[in-house]
């Protein structure tokens, strides 16, 4: 009897504070919501986790992309199902990218340069651009092109 009594004791006394733990699930808008990939082509962009401020001055977010392709367009990319992988997503210059993926993205507000289409939390495989362009005068412009993968306003939502 008073060996039960101090199973259910300990268990209560274990279990009570689980209780109290609340999961707060992440906004999906602390980036932006679509970079870019094309035409004919779009990628859904929510973010994982919360803005990390990094050492060297970068701000790095983890993201989920899904990757989506308009069927009527003449070059856009089958989607097909991998079965050695389980997943769905495409080819590209014969490379598999799934349809659904994790990835980071980062911004470096002070120099104006931001980084994504990584799978590393530690920026090595990133593509970095800058989100000025220069014309033939040396005047410098934000790059709000859509053809650059909309580049400054993916570096925008991560340093307002």
């Amino acid at each position: 009897m008073f060996k039960s009594f101090l199973h259910i004791g300990i268990g209560m006394i274990l279990i009570l504070p689980l209780q109290s733990v609340k999961t707060e699930e992440v906004p999906p808008d602390l980036v932006y919501h679509s970079p870019g990939c094309g035409t004919g082509c779009t990628i859904k962009q929510i973010s994982k986790t919360y803005p990390e401020k990094l050492d060297n001055g970068w701000i790095r977010v983890k993201v989920e992309r899904t990757w989506s392709f308009n069927t009527s367009y003449p070059y856009s990319k089958p989607i097909k199902y991998n079965i050695e992988k389980g997943e769905e997503g495409f080819y590209f210059r014969d490379t598999w990218i799934p349809k659904v993926s994790e990835g980071w993205v980062f911004a470096n507000c002070s120099e104006g340069l931001y980084g994504s289409d990584g799978s590393k939390k530690d920026m090595s495989d990133s593509r970095i651009r800058s989100i000025y362009y220069t014309d033939d005068s040396g005047n410098k412009y934000f790059n709000s092109s859509t053809a650059g993968g909309f580049t400054y306003m993916n570096w925008k939502k991560l340093c307002d």
